[in-house]
């Protein structure tokens, strides 16, 4: 049987929504996973919002693309942001991140397809089914 305070620190340590709530599917998922996995603190930083802190102290303008405005983020900016949130100490971790994204051309795997799609220079089609039957030799 499991005690009453051993399902106050499994919910405790649950992941939890930016609006403070826990969804009820990733709990389960989340209850999925905990269970085959030992505790550690890294796993318990995880289930953590740390996340919307650190994007909160970043300012994005609701108006802005947030991919292009944090690619643009220079150093010392960057820097600040996170020194005006009291996040100085994660600098030199999304300076590098930072960097990494840089090298990146597009915001997600729908805009990359996008690129493929203006720049084939022909499209794929599906053959016949005598085409099919007739084999590599024809």
């Amino acid at each position: 049987a499991v005690t009453d305070e051993e399902v106050e620190c499994f919910v405790s340590a649950a992941p939890v929504e930016s609006d403070g709530k826990i969804d009820v599917t990733k709990f389960i998922q989340w209850i999925g996973r905990a269970s085959k996995v030992k505790w550690t603190a890294q796993v318990w930083l995880q289930s953590l919002p740390v996340h919307i802190l650190i994007a909160q102290a970043l300012r994005v303008p609701a108006s802005e693309c947030h991919f292009e405005y944090v690619r643009r983020l220079d150093e010392t900016v960057l820097r600040d942001l996170l020194i005006a949130a009291k996040l100085e100490g994660l600098f030199k971790m999304l300076w590098k991140g930072l960097e990494e994204l840089r090298m990146q051309e597009v915001s997600s795997a729908t805009e990359l397809n996008k690129t493929f799609k203006t720049e084939a220079l022909y499209q794929a089609v599906y053959g016949s089914l005598s085409n099919f039957y007739g084999g590599l030799s024809g």
